[in-house]
């Protein structure tokens, strides 16, 4: 028993891929369609060639402007929609992460300031030092726990090209951000 199967068209020269297509008139399988023998008998009339002919060049010039007018990828406007919000994102964002950078870099020298005062101060009460002493690093690096520099001052920065040691009466500076990085005052009772 043979059953109704679409005609296959090749477009071997448009795409590389079969194609299926049906013909009303046509109750051929695809190999009949193709213009081979059935039993023998059955070949494929002159005239269904014809439209068939006829419907491939037609299906090959709607393939050719489905395939140019398909949505397949994202238009340009929507790339820029895209781009813009990210644009957006990073100029809330940027400034933010600036600011949060140098109020930690400015509470970690604060931090460090209180260290070194508190070594400065150790120092003078085991050495029994008056408050108007002034120590060096060398005095105080033995009570600071470790190396301690100003992180606004970058890898190349010491102790010495940071910090600034003053008699033991006043707290020690900070010589990269002598603005915004003071110690606080000490607490009176």
């Amino acid at each position: 028993m043979i059953s109704r199967a679409p005609c296959p068209v090749q477009l071997a020269r448009v795409i590389p891929v079969i194609m299926s297509f049906w013909h009303p008139a046509c109750s051929f399988l695809p190999a009949v369609a193709a213009g081979k023998l059935v039993n023998n008998r059955t070949r494929v009339k002159p005239a269904c060639r014809a439209v068939h002919a006829v419907a491939t060049e037609r299906q090959i010039k709607l393939v050719m402007k489905s395939n140019t007018s398909k949505k397949a990828g994202f238009t340009l406007v929507e790339i820029m929609i895209v781009v813009a919000i990210i644009g957006l994102l990073a100029a809330i964002a940027i400034p933010n992460f600036v600011r949060a950078r140098t109020t930690s870099q400015m509470n970690a020298c604060i931090n460090n300031l209180r260290q070194i005062d508190g070594a400065a101060q150790q120092w003078a009460l085991e050495t029994k030092q008056a408050t108007n002493a002034v120590p060096v690093f060398t005095d105080v690096s033995g009570y600071l726990k470790s190396s301690v520099i100003c992180p606004a001052g970058g890898a190349t920065a010491t102790f010495a090209s940071t910090y600034t040691l003053q008699a033991i009466n006043l707290k020690p500076l900070c010589k990269i951000v002598p603005g915004t990085h003071v110690a606080p005052p000490d607490t009176s009772n």
